[in-house]
């Protein structure tokens, strides 16, 4: 639920283009600028900026490159009418710790009861520089200067781009069903200092973003863009003021719970009046890398207001997805629905995502009912090479077929609510179009021979296909990429060690760490692809979606009981291995894939 060579407009620009020539200078030319104000390695800057700044907004691109090849973190808060709230939030406790404050001093003290390593109290120093966006450039808060802004590497076709623009409308509208007394956030991917991902993907979820957000203006009551430095681990200190502002959005929605530590933060909160805003709709883009550990969540974590769960963060606890065991005992709704891209290329997103969400509805309805035919679903494919995919999905305890349609128009899940007498949140995929479900048993192997999605999108060599073997609820991989092997052991043993950690704080109760740990090793997701419009490509998040094409995952599920720290998406080329996919009524066969074509 998350190759072929791409279009030439939607190839990546070599560094050696005039536009790449251009934006590469700029980042130059910034970081000498950088260097004058004095920043250094580890630093954080914080920049705020008005959502009717594009020249600020877009010269973020040159901006962040340069502060993370200086090592430094970079956050950025916009404000679409008045100010940021939350960024007025920070500034109290920044203050605040400053001189000491006792009330704010006194809730860290509750939380380093269990955060040995006195790392929380880290995030609640001030940031060393803070740039706000002027007419003529970000000016430097403390010394004056102004950083003139870099645009000259923009191609304005793509900032403007009409058919973007109609589909983040045809989105906002037909999916997200945004309305006039919402707010609605856009988080976007800033430009690391390793590109993993071609350059070009991050410039074009600039554009992205930036069109969502003003499309999202005409509509709504405020809208709001955010982005930060993403890290290489999960394990990894986090941007200090991120972790911090997730911290207080959780604790001012648990500040009635009957625990010292949330008495403790809401009489700091209300003594300096502060103001929380809790987005409607958010729209996530994501490249590569993760935000850091989560402090707070690893030590504390969230309870429900009546003490009989926690949550791990904020984000878990406003979204409550359906298959998580907090969503069943905590009683309160949703604050948010949820959805998510890759960093795409301007075409290939907009091929992709704006399509006929009623006609994908249907294709989802047929495939369900043709899955609710049979006790098993049957897998199989041709040999390629030394191997073959050919395995069998239990479907008699399969509870929910679920659609990943972008159906997105209520904060609550209604056919989750229905099955499972939850109040659950709704989260999505763009571009949208499969059908999954979460097995009980499978058996059998699996060629995934395009792409996989770990702390990123990987490409999987035809010549060296990941291979897994399942076994009842297990699965075991036995061939791959040294490359792929080696992210999806690291990703693994930081969730096992989040998992302990976890354990060892008691941030969650003891039941919900056993099901971590219970499914650390089990399947997650078995999909079938309806998207007419997706293509192949490096990204998973499309290539998840191709018609014709599979997908299953390892780690959490989609059902209760079934969920753990991670979920690793991979996809099967259906056409190329001439996949037959299908369930039997009365020993027949009947077909939802016949030798690599979707007959839906």
């Amino acid at each position: 639920m998350l190759l072929k060579k791409t279009s030439k407009q939607a190839c990546p620009i070599s560094k050696g283009s005039e536009s790449m020539q251009k934006f590469w200078k700029e980042v130059s030319s910034i970081k000498r600028d950088l260097k004058k104000l004095g920043v250094k390695k580890k630093d954080l800057i914080v920049v705020e900026i008005a959502l009717s700044n594009w020249k600020a907004f877009f010269s973020l691109a040159p901006l962040s490159r340069a502060i993370h090849e200086l090592g430094a973190d970079i956050s950025v808060f916009t404000h679409h009418k008045g100010k940021n709230n939350m960024l007025e939030n920070l500034k109290i406790c920044w203050k605040s710790y400053k001189k000491k404050e006792k009330e704010l001093i006194d809730f860290i003290s509750d939380v380093e009861k269990k955060d040995k390593k006195k790392e929380f109290r880290k995030l609640f120093k001030e940031p060393e520089f803070m740039l706000k966006g002027t007419n003529s450039g970000f000016k430097e808060e403390r010394s004056g200067k102004i950083i003139r802004y870099r645009t000259s590497w923009l191609n304005q076709r793509r900032r403007n781009n009409l058919k973007l623009r109609k589909t983040a409308k045809n989105i906002l509208k037909n999916a997200f069903g945004l309305k006039k007394d919402e707010t609605f956030s856009v988080v976007f991917e800033l430009v690391p200092k390793r590109l993993d991902l071609p350059l070009q993907d991050y410039l074009d979820n600039f554009a992205i973003a930036y069109s969502f957000a003003n499309e999202a203006k005409k509509i709504c009551r405020k809208v709001y863009l955010g982005s930060s430095t993403m890290k290489e681990s999960q394990l990894d200190f986090p941007v200090r003021c991120d972790d911090l502002a997730a911290t207080l959005k959780g604790c001012w929605y648990d500040r009635n719970v009957n625990e010292e530590v949330f008495k403790k933060f809401k009489k700091f909160a209300l003594k300096h009046n502060m103001n929380f805003e809790f987005a409607d709709a958010v729209f996530g883009i994501h490249g590569k890398g993760y935000a850091g550990k989560h402090i707070f969540g690893l030590t504390v974590g969230y309870p429900d207001l009546q003490r009989k769960t926690r949550w791990q963060s904020p984000g878990q606890m406003f979204l409550k997805p359906f298959w998580l065991k907090q969503t069943a005992i905590d009683r309160r709704r949703p604050t948010m629905r949820y959805a998510i891209t890759e960093t795409l290329p301007i075409e290939r997103f907009v091929n992709s995502c704006n399509i006929d969400y009623m006609e994908l509805r249907k294709r989802y309805a047929k495939i369900k009912k043709i899955l609710e035919l049979g006790d098993k679903l049957y897998v199989e494919g041709k040999k390629l090479g030394r191997f073959k995919t050919e395995f069998s999905v239990d479907l008699k305890t399969v509870k929910l077929f679920e659609s990943d349609d972008a159906n997105l128009k209520s904060k609550i899940n209604h056919e989750a609510k229905k099955l499972f007498n939850v109040l659950a949140g709704n989260y999505g995929n763009f571009p949208a179009g499969e059908v999954f479900f979460t097995p009980g048993r499978m058996q059998g192997k699996m060629m995934a021979d395009v792409t996989v999605s770990i702390d990123r999108s990987y490409v999987i060599p035809k010549n060296n296909p990941l291979v897994i073997e399942f076994r009842g609820f297990r699965y075991k991989i036995t061939n791959g990429p040294k490359k792929i092997i080696k992210a999806i052991e690291k990703k693994k043993k930081e969730s096992w060690q989040l998992i302990k950690q976890m354990e060892k704080t008691k941030a969650l109760p003891k039941r919900i760490i056993e099901t971590y740990k219970k499914n650390f090793n089990g399947i997650g997701e078995v999909a079938i692809n309806t998207n007419p419009n997706a293509k192949l490509g490096r990204y998973l998040i499309e290539c998840e979606k191709i018609a014709k094409m599979m997908h299953v995952a390892i780690g959490s599920g989609y059902e209760p009981e079934r969920e753990t720290l991670y979920h690793i998406d991979a996809v099967i080329n259906a056409p190329r291995q001439k996949l037959n996919v299908f369930v039997k009524k009365r020993n027949e066969k009947i077909f939802i894939i016949k030798r690599g074509e979707l007959l839906i």
